[in-house]
């Protein structure tokens, strides 16, 4: 376990290409949220373990034209993209923004935030600005409970971000937290590898839906949350250090019982609490990613994952899936 150190510069050298005056491409990737720490205070901190998943990459394209421009249209996803422009100065008027390739949106896969991320970055780019660190992109609102998918922007291995700092931390104009300087990068050994599926044409809550379901869950019962940090602290983090890939799994099946998981699961299809009951009869923890409905399941190998992968590829009409090693990957 290290401190998280996400750097600028390491962020322009893997996500940023000129390709022309004023011009750039940014690549992105999803990013697998497995659960929150603390959500049981009034104000809720956040926080939560997860890495990112290059086999699942966006591209997009930004040109400063100088005059005013319009842009094809932009995912549904990024409604709030002119409020958080303009927080951070950015005229989104005189700047062309192409989609050149997509995440599955609401999935569970994080397509908000990884889109906001490279977005941003990418006008400031154009503009000839300097680009924004994981705290400036926080003090304009974009992680600032949890930092976990931000910083996954920047570095994509596996990540446990503890958390928004307190309420009283930062009284700046928008957002009166940001994250905490302590986030840990974990190190996986190399053999261990997550299968991360999702439905091919069902998708989960949108932002208008997502607001909704937080505002009636949270706050979450504090033995939850203890419950949480229990299963990190007891079960999870010495699972990775010793390595035990079954202690890490038991530690996880824990978590994914704590904070505010048993009500994800419940809001989630049938289709997708069958197919993880599917994979719990055949030996596997099953577990969401942010609110689904995408499940990730980990192996301690690739052939180990076989059988979830076989469960996925007899529906293949419904369900796509990729595998991932726990690796941080350059431009791909």
């Amino acid at each position: 376990m290290i401190w998280a150190q996400e750097s600028i510069q390491a962020f322009t050298e893997r996500a940023l290409r000129p390709v022309g005056p004023a011009t750039v491409e940014v690549k992105g990737q999803a990013r697998v949220h497995l659960g929150s720490i603390d959500l049981s205070s009034a104000v809720p901190r956040g926080g939560g373990l997860g890495f990112s998943v290059p086999e699942l990459q966006f591209t997009l394209r930004i040109q400063a034209l100088g005059d005013s421009c319009e842009s094809p249209p932009l995912p549904p996803s990024l409604q709030q993209l002119p409020m958080f422009a303009e927080r951070a100065k950015i005229d989104l008027s005189n700047l062309r923004i192409d989609f050149e390739s997509r995440l599955p949106e609401h999935r569970g896969l994080g397509s908000t935030t990884q889109y906001l991320v490279a977005l941003l970055q990418g006008c400031q780019w154009a503009l000839g600005r300097p680009l924004l660190s994981v705290h400036q992109l926080a003090r304009i609102g974009i992680g600032a409970e949890s930092s976990l998918g931000v910083r996954l922007a920047f570095d994509g291995r596996p990540l446990l971000d503890l958390g928004a700092s307190s309420p009283d931390a930062w009284g700046g104009p928008f957002m009166r937290r940001q994250p905490r300087p302590r986030a840990f990068r974990l190190r996986f050994p190399r053999e261990w590898r997550a299968l991360i599926a999702w439905p091919r044409e069902m998708q989960g809550l949108d932002a208008t839906a997502d607001s909704g379901f937080w505002a009636r869950v949270l706050p979450v019962p504090e033995d939850r949350t203890l419950s949480a940090l229990s299963a990190l602290l007891t079960d999870v983090l010495p699972a990775i250090f010793e390595p035990s890939f079954d202690d890490f799994i038991r530690g996880l099946a824990r978590f994914n019982q704590a904070s505010s998981k048993p009500e994800e699961w419940d809001i989630q299809p049938n289709l997708v609490r069958h197919q993880a009951n599917l994979l719990a009869d055949i030996g596997y923890t099953p577990l969401l990613s942010s609110v689904g409905p995408a499940i990730v399941v980990f192996g301690p190998s690739r052939d180990a994952l076989s059988m979830a992968e076989s469960k996925f590829n007899e529906e293949a009409g419904v369900w796509q899936h990729v595998t991932t090693q726990f690796v941080n990957r350059g431009r791909q």
